[in-house]
């Protein structure tokens, strides 16, 4: 993780990207990402260590979480969070936030796409909560970089971490594989 935060901190670098607008260079757009994807992936799995968080609601989360994805190899999970990352960022971030944009204020524009995208994420309503919360962060973050190609690297890279915890290391989430 600290590996993806330093090549994110690098390309940004390496390329004077700058942080708003469309003149950011590729390489900025993709480093950011990467930055941002890191430090998402790092505040949540802090969280996710606190014994007083650890609820019934959450552990359900990390049971069905395993169940789906806790026997899959490194290339299925690659290949699935670049799916989800390409797909439901075109359909969060390009479609309906951006449209939404048009008539709303941002911050309304931002709050709809995050529900929206959090009761898409329905598993049960402690997640919704939970991706509800991610959504937001990847909403206000498109709305500063204007880069959908930054928020698709965020969405991409976080969930192969989250994935690749779950079905590498489970024990990092006091998951139960044997229930």
């Amino acid at each position: 993780m600290a590996a993806l935060f330093g090549i994110g901190w690098f390309l940004a670098q390496f390329s004077q990207w700058q942080w708003l607008g469309p003149q950011a260079t590729l390489s900025g757009v993709i480093g950011t990402g990467f930055a941002l994807a890191a430090l998402l992936f790092a505040a949540l799995m802090t969280l996710a260590r606190i014994p007083s968080l650890q609820t019934p609601g959450i552990k359900a989360v990390y049971r069905w979480s395993w169940k789906q994805y806790g026997q899959l190899g490194w290339p299925s999970i690659v290949l699935i969070a670049l799916l989800a990352g390409l797909a439901e960022e075109m359909l969060m971030r390009a479609g309906i936030q951006s449209n939404l944009n048009k008539w709303l204020p941002a911050e309304l524009s931002i709050a709809i796409t995050a529900v929206i995208f959090g009761l898409l994420h329905f598993i049960n309503w402690v997640y919704v909560v939970a991706a509800t919360t991610i959504g937001l962060f990847i909403g206000i973050v498109f709305h500063q970089t204007e880069s959908l190609v930054c928020v698709m690297v965020l969405h991409t890279t976080y969930d192969i971490l989250a994935l690749g915890v779950i079905a590498k290391c489970p024990h990092w989430l006091n998951i139960d594989t044997q229930a």
